[in-house]
């Protein structure tokens, strides 16, 4: 991780002065990673009835903020087509990257990725509109290439589908994480009849119902302070977590922690949207940066997306508002 590291940011230092280069590039290797991502899925990670969905990562929370970050980036490619030529297999990879990543995060559960989601598909709808109205883009002679990327996106999400719910039991290649968090969508009452018919398949499974998001909230906003605490708050004799970035941050760091952070995402926000006004296309991936600054920040209101650094999602968050500080 250190070689891999140092060598990244050589890299980046090397390219400082062609920071939208550098975001493409780190684009193309998120999608090349994205494939290795779901054969890990289809052949290692089964989806369990009834439980959100992990993926590659220990908790549901972390598997959708990834598969967010993804869809995201396929659709801001596929936004790049809209007014470009672009041959039908481009048409089709990017139909069927979107519309697994998008069966990812429904399968990972949850209101607060769906409240992403539909802020991501907001923002490229008025940049879809945007691209039809000012260009004249016109739809007519695309039609074809659409209609074929819908039905190669479905059987993808069937083929997906169906492997990972049946496949690593069929090979017996299921893997399970050290201190993985298996969340239920069902209340507690019918949870426990499930894990009667099912005891193994529902071990160690806890309901959603438990998980107490606003008594998290109060107790890491009565205990925070000026200097923050290294200790672990505790429930039930059971550590909690905050589901709050900003509530983390002045727990840990202290109250004023948190206010050059929020002022960080703020400047993030605001010329992003700038460069958005200016810029519509596949070569200026601003308004993908937009994405990837509402994906945070609305996980950051609802989990731990600001301590969590072993997901790609933050990596790409910190990375490309870094790269506005070079102007």
């Amino acid at each position: 991780m250190m070689i891999f590291s140092a060598g990244f940011f050589i890299f980046a230092y090397n390219q400082r002065f062609k920071a939208d280069a550098v975001i493409c590039l780190f684009l193309r290797a998120l999608e090349i990673d994205y494939v290795l991502v779901v054969l890990f899925c289809v052949f290692f990670r089964p989806k369990i009835i009834t439980v959100y969905y992990n993926g590659i990562c220990r908790r549901p929370e972390d598997f959708a903020m990834y598969a967010l970050l993804i869809f995201a980036l396929f659709v801001w490619k596929i936004y790049g087509l809209i007014d470009n030529d672009a041959s039908y297999l481009q048409w089709i990879g990017y139909g069927m990257g979107a519309a697994s990543a998008l069966y990812f995060v429904l399968r990972s559960g949850g209101v607060v990725a769906k409240i992403a989601l539909i802020l991501v598909a907001i923002t490229y709808l008025y940049g879809c509109v945007y691209i039809w109205v000012k260009k004249r883009v016109s739809f007519r002679y695309r039609w074809k290439q659409i209609l074929t990327a819908i039905v190669f996106s479905f059987l993808c999400v069937v083929v997906i589908h169906i492997s990972v719910k049946y496949l690593p039991d069929i090979l017996q290649t299921t893997v399970v994480f050290e201190d993985e968090q298996l969340v239920s969508v069902l209340p507690e009452d019918e949870l426990q009849l499930y894990q009667q018919m099912f005891p193994i398949t529902l071990e160690n499974v806890t309901s959603k119902d438990t998980i107490n998001v606003m008594g998290s909230w109060k107790n890491y906003a009565r205990m925070m302070g000026l200097y923050g605490n290294a200790t672990q708050i505790y429930r039930n004799r059971e550590p909690v977590q905050a589901y709050n970035g900003y509530l983390d941050l002045m727990y840990h760091y202290g109250i004023f922690a948190v206010i050059p952070f929020v002022l960080y995402q703020i400047y993030g926000f605001c010329i992003s949207l700038k460069k958005c006004r200016r810029f519509f296309g596949k070569k200026n991936p601003y308004i993908f940066v937009l994405c990837v600054n509402i994906i945070f920040t609305v996980f950051c209101v609802f989990g731990n997306a600001s301590v969590n650094f072993g997901n790609i999602a933050v990596w790409c968050y910190f990375l490309f508002n870094g790269v506005y500080f070079k102007e």
